[in-house]
């Protein structure tokens, strides 16, 4: 949509990520496995791709380290997560994402409250 990109996610470090307070993890090569479609099987959350190949546990993740200010940005189809903060400090941070008219069709709260940007 839009012929130059549709979505870009960010992330504003808030507080210092370090390895001890669970930072973002992202799996390399992951945008090459498309769109993941969520799916419920007997009533659990699943996916409709084949599990294993989604499967966090079985990929290796690569942690991003951030100080304050720092901003992260990646596409929609980057496979990402985050463990447990084990430190003794917050791991806060601010998530947006910037999205071409029409590219998202979720429904978040709060959606369509801001203003359209042209472009």
């Amino acid at each position: 949509i839009g012929q130059r990109g549709s979505y870009v996610q960010t992330i504003l470090v808030i507080d210092s990520m370090d390895e001890a307070s669970g930072p973002i993890e992202f799996i390399p090569g992951s945008q090459r496995w498309g769109r993941v479609q969520f799916t419920r099987q007997d009533n659990t959350e699943t996916c409709e791709h084949v599990i294993d190949s989604v499967n966090p546990a079985h990929h290796a993740s690569i942690p991003v380290i951030g100080q304050p200010g720092d901003v992260i940005f990646f596409g929609p189809y980057a496979a990402h997560m985050s463990k447990a903060n084990t430190s003794d400090h917050y791991r806060r941070v601010l998530v947006n994402g910037y999205a071409t008219p029409g590219a998202n069709h979720r429904v978040y709260p709060g959606a369509g409250l801001g203003r359209v940007l042209e472009h």
